[in-house]
């Protein structure tokens, strides 16, 4: 499963996007609209960060099981600050809007406000594991 979504097969879509948000709670029934604490897109030098479905996410076992790690990505402040976040999360749509599927969260290891000139860098890895 994880091989098909992140390798760039038919009817995968070419691009999945990153993005941050200040929920408190990841629930599993979340979509794109339960994201309505993310730093509005293009503030401040924020945006969702693209990543090609094909040829980016190394995708391998560890102790029997699968995984996909996504590259490291880097969100930047530009002019001023923004955040706080919580967590990363991959989507289906670089739209601040509900056109698309929330895929992922995961809880950053601490809340963060990017100030003016500052840069955060986050990968996240998903698996499957006696599902």
């Amino acid at each position: 499963m994880l091989k098909a979504i992140f390798t760039g097969d038919e009817d995968i879509p070419t691009d999945y996007y990153f993005g941050l948000d200040k929920r408190t709670t990841i629930r599993e029934e979340d979509n794109l609209a339960s994201l309505l604490d993310e730093p509005e897109n293009a503030f401040n030098g924020y945006a969702r960060q693209p990543v090609a479905s094909s040829g980016q996410f190394v995708v391998d076992t560890s102790e029997g099981h699968y995984y996909a790690r996504s590259p490291i990505l880097h969100f930047s402040a530009i002019g001023g600050s923004w955040g706080p976040v919580r967590n990363l999360f991959l989507s289906t749509t670089i739209q601040s809007d509900y056109d698309g599927f929330l895929v992922a969260s995961v809880p950053l290891t601490q809340t963060v406000t990017v100030t003016d000139g500052q840069s955060i860098s986050v990968r996240m890895g998903l698996s499957l594991k006696d599902c």
